[in-house]
């Protein structure tokens, strides 16, 4: 009788740790994160228990009520510490490449319970040198822990205690904002209107099942297009529909377009700036010229190619008794530009420049070298 009650009250203590509910208490029980075979000594598990516990384990963490840290062990999530950030995923060539969240605000993390170090004398383990938390840069995140997230999503992480690196150790929670709301892809077959896609990012490890119904003219094989990415199919397949096609990749015009959606690079103005723009008269003005000396009767010849999308700037020689006297013209685009504008506005969203060198000519270049030569030698 006395055998029977004992097995009875084992059986009951494994089916307690052995279902969600039980192991997510019997975690937060525990302060600090233990490996499987610690957590089968401590609870008093059998060793035939080993595998249904890792399966549950494991299935926790899909659902991310429990992880995993590098270390190995298993803890409860709500336990950790997360932050928030912009991810940013390394060149994926073989398989899935790693990446880094930068935090949103710098963050400082206390001591994990499983370090056993002895701190130094006025200090705490883990404290700067002035005796507070170190604060941390980005945090590293493993292939295995970034979950769905793409390369420029913004995302929460959570901080997993154990890691070895200069960086703190993360995994990916959940997606807060998505960095690409459009994404280049690569056809590599077609099923009817439904075309089977690679990103053509080579950060980017997902495939893509692209309807291609309201497209005029369906893509060729190895074709890129623009589609906009939907729900999630499998673990690496997502739905998306297609909004144009790029054309083929060797098209220098398509590998500008292709660096700058991959960089996401604005590639379009709004109607509001192409308004103020359009304002602007293209003659010179009594205002324009108020306090400025009018040297319109030079010769000013720009550098800039032909194609060309604008000229801001211009230059002039003039051979004197002694050398050259070089004149400089430059635009004055604070003069139009008012502060608060959409395009004052617009220029302060973008501030950077793309020079992608696929477009435009030399022409200009080599026209005013022999203009130079020929005032050299007239």
């Amino acid at each position: 009788m006395a055998k029977a009650r004992k097995d009875a009250k084992r059986h009951a203590g494994e089916e307690s740790i052995l279902n969600a509910k039980g192991l997510v208490q019997f975690l937060g029980s525990i302060p600090h994160p233990v490996r499987g075979d610690e957590l089968l000594r401590i609870s008093g598990l059998p060793r035939r228990a080993k595998k249904q516990l890792a399966t549950l384990c494991h299935k926790l963490a899909e659902s991310g009520i429990i992880v995993r840290t590098p270390s190995g062990g298993w803890t409860r999530a709500d336990r950790l510490t997360s932050v928030t950030g912009r991810l940013s995923v390394q060149r994926v060539d073989a398989g899935r490449g790693a990446g880094f969240v930068t935090p949103d605000v710098p963050f400082a993390v206390a001591p994990t319970p499983r370090v056993r170090k002895i701190p130094s004398k006025g200090r705490r383990a883990g404290a700067g040198k002035n005796g507070h938390e170190k604060r941390h840069g980005d945090v590293f995140i493993h292939p295995a822990q970034m979950g769905d997230a793409w390369h420029g999503d913004r995302v929460r992480v959570l901080l997993l205690p154990g890691g070895r690196g200069k960086s703190p150790a993360g995994r990916i929670v959940e997606v807060l904002e998505r960095g690409q709301r459009e994404v280049a892809v690569k056809v590599l077959h077609r099923i009817g209107n439904t075309f089977l896609c690679r990103a053509a990012d080579p950060r980017l490890n997902a495939m893509f099942q692209v309807d291609a119904a309201a497209l005029a003219h369906k893509p060729a094989k190895d074709a890129l297009l623009l589609a906009v990415p939907g729900e999630r199919l499998a673990s690496d397949l997502w739905a998306a529909t297609a909004g144009a096609v790029f054309g083929v990749e060797e098209d220098v015009a398509v590998q500008e377009e292709l660096v700058k959606l991959n960089h996401q690079a604005p590639r379009e103005f709004s109607q509001r700036v192409l308004h103020e723009a359009a304002a602007f008269s293209e003659t010179f003005t009594l205002e324009d010229k108020e306090g400025r000396k009018d040297l319109t009767e030079l010769p000013f010849a720009t550098i800039d190619g032909e194609t060309a999308r604008d000229f801001d700037d211009a230059i002039f020689v003039r051979k004197m008794e002694q050398g050259f006297c070089l004149h400089v013209a430059v635009a004055d685009v604070a003069h139009y530009v008012q502060p608060g504008s959409a395009l004052d506005k617009e220029a302060q969203e973008r501030q950077f420049l793309v020079f992608s060198g696929l477009r435009g000519t030399h022409a200009a270049a080599v026209a005013f070298r022999r203009f130079v030569q020929s005032e050299a030698g007239s």
